[in-house]
């Protein structure tokens, strides 16, 4: 009889414990989740690659900010 009341109190115990995690990180967090953005200059620029066809590509990871002289300058001097 101990043995069952043992188990039903380690069921409870991980069902509570199960409940208190999923409902904060799915229920709560993401409805409370917002985006900010950074540089909102940046918020419409497209985010992935087109090849010379304008199909679209894989996803953008850097970007890169300043004239086009200035990036490129300064990507030849990394690689040398």
């Amino acid at each position: 009889m101990k043995q069952i009341a043992w188990r039903r109190r380690w069921i409870a115990l991980v069902s509570g414990v199960l409940v208190a995690y999923l409902i904060p990180a799915y229920i709560v967090l993401p409805a409370l989740w917002t985006h900010h953005e950074h540089e909102p200059g940046l918020a419409f620029l497209p985010m992935v690659t087109r090849n010379a066809d304008g199909i679209p590509g894989d996803a953008l990871n850097v970007g890169l900010v300043g004239r086009k002289e200035d990036v490129l300058s300064i990507g030849s001097q990394i690689w040398l």
